[in-house]
C-alpha cells in the first residue's frame, strides 16, 4: 500500500475553490448519488466501480493535475523545451497519486451517514493526478520515486491540463505555463 500522507505532504493539495461556477453543485450532485448507491444493495455489484468512476471523472476539476515528471517535462518540453509540439499519443498517463482501485474501496467501505463535509475532506485531496510517461505510472505510486522525479504546482482552480473526457487538455495555456517554469 503507498504511503499516501507522504504523498500529500510531498503534493500540493489546497482548498477547494468553491468560488468557481458549478463547483458546489458538483460536489453535492456526487455525494448524493454516492450516498444513494451507498444505501442501496448495487454498492458491491461490479457496476458501482464504473459509476465511481464516471461520478469523480468527465468535468474540468476532476483529476486535477498538480505535477509532471521530469521525465514527461522534457519529453513534451522537446529538446530546447520550447513546448511547441502536440502531445504524442499513448506515451502519457495522468497518474492517481491515491489510486482510483483504492478510492473506489473507500466509497464502498464509508459509512452510509457520512456528512456532506466528510465526504468533500475525503475525496477532495484524493483527486489529484501527476503527468508522466506511461511506464512510470506504478512508480508514481511511490513517495520517493514522486518526490526525487516531479516537479509540483499549484492547480486548485484545475484550469491546467483539464479533462477532457478521456485524457486532458494540452493547449497554448499549458505551454506557456510549462516555458515559464522550465529550468
Amino acid at each position: 500500500m503507498i504511503q499516501y500522507d507522504t504523498l500529500l505532504k510531498l503534493a500540493p493539495v489546497h482548498g477547494i475553490p468553491w468560488e468557481t461556477p458549478g463547483v458546489k453543485e458538483l460536489y453535492h450532485f456526487r455525494w448524493e448519488t454516492w450516498r444513494r448507491i451507498r444505501m442501496s444493495s448495487l454498492v458491491d455489484t461490479p457496476w458501482t466501480k464504473s459509476v465511481f468512476d464516471n461520478l469523480f471523472g468527465s468535468h474540468p476539476l476532476s483529476w486535477r493535475v498538480v505535477g509532471m515528471t521530469r521525465s514527461a517535462f522534457h519529453r513534451l518540453g522537446g529538446e530546447d523545451l520550447a513546448f511547441t509540439g502536440k502531445r504524442e499519443p499513448g506515451v502519457y498517463i495522468r497518474s492517481h497519486l491515491y489510486p482510483r482501485r483504492t478510492t473506489t474501496h473507500d466509497l464502498r467501505a464509508m459509512d452510509p451517514s457520512t456528512t456532506f463535509d466528510q465526504f468533500v475532506d475525503h475525496t477532495w485531496p484524493r483527486d489529484i493526478t501527476v503527468i508522466g510517461l506511461k511506464s512510470e505510472d506504478r512508480l508514481l505510486e511511490d513517495p520517493g520515486y514522486f518526490q526525487e522525479h516531479s516537479l509540483t504546482w499549484r492547480n486548485d482552480d484545475g484550469t491546467l491540463f483539464t479533462e477532457a473526457g478521456k485524457g486532458w487538455k494540452y493547449g497554448e495555456r499549458e505551454r506557456v505555463f510549462l516555458r515559464g517554469i522550465a529550468p
